[in-house]
C-alpha cells in the first residue's frame, strides 16, 4: 500500500513496504541521501526520517532482499526511527543478557572510555536496583520456563514484540506453557 500527501506544515508522507522499496529506493553518493521514487513518478523524493511500521520480528522480513533494504536504509543519513542498535537494545534477548551481572555494570563503567560520562560505583548500583531479572524459555537452559512453572503469580511472559499487548500474565502462564510448542520456546 502506497500512501501519499502533504500533511499539516507541508510536510510529504510516503508509506512503502520492505518489498517496494527495493526498487524504489536509493542512497546518493557521496552524500549518503536516501532517495525514494514512488511508484508511478519519475521524481526520487529525499527522505529525512523513517519511521518503521513494521521490521521487528522475522516474519516482517518474506526474503533476504527485505533485510537488504532494511541495511540499505540504516546506511543512509537519513534519521531512523529505530535505528538497528535501538532496535536490538528494546530486544528481550539483549536485555535478558544486561539484566544479569556484570554485563550493565561493565557497559556503564565504560562509558567514559566511548566519549560518555562515567558512571560511578553508586550510580551503577542504583541503576541495577531498577532492573528485574529476565530469564528466557529456551531449551538449552530450561531454568526460564522452571522458574514460570514454579513462580508463576510474580512473573510476566514477554515474548519478543512491540508494545506489551502479547504478554501474559501470572495464572495464565501455566496453561499457556503447556500449550506452547516446545520449538517456540525460544520465542
Amino acid at each position: 500500500m502506497i500512501l501519499n500527501g502533504v500533511f499539516r506544515f507541508g510536510i510529504k508522507s510516503v508509506r512503502l513496504t520492505l518489498q517496494q522499496l527495493q526498487s524504489a529506493s536509493r542512497i546518493d553518493l557521496p552524500s549518503g541521501s536516501l532517495r525514494v521514487t514512488i511508484p508511478g513518478s519519475i521524481e526520487a523524493w529525499e527522505i529525512s526520517v523513517i519511521y518503521f511500521r513494521a521490521g521487528y520480528t522475522p516474519l516482517d522480513f518474506q526474503s533476504a532482499s527485505d533485510y537488504d533494504v532494511r541495511f540499505l536504509l540504516e546506511a543512509s543519513l537519513a534519521i531512523k526511527c529505530p535505528s538497528i542498535p535501538l532496535q536490538l537494545a528494546g530486544s528481550k534477548k539483549i536485555q535478558q543478557f544486561i539484566t544479569h551481572g556484570g554485563l550493565l555494570e561493565q557497559l556503564l563503567k565504560n562509558a567514559a572510555a566511548n566519549g560518555g560520562e562515567p558512571f560511578s560505583e553508586d550510580d551503577v548500583a542504583s541503576i541495577r536496583k531498577t532492573w528485574m531479572p529476565m530469564w528466557s524459555l529456551d531449551k538449552d537452559r530450561g531454568l526460564g520456563a522452571q522458574l514460570a512453572r514454579k513462580n508463576y503469580k510474580n512473573l510476566v511472559l514477554k515474548p519478543q514484540r512491540e508494545g506489551g499487548g502479547n504478554n501474559i500474565y501470572h495464572d495464565h502462564i501455566p496453561a499457556f506453557l503447556d500449550a506452547l510448542p516446545a520449538a517456540e520456546y525460544e520465542a
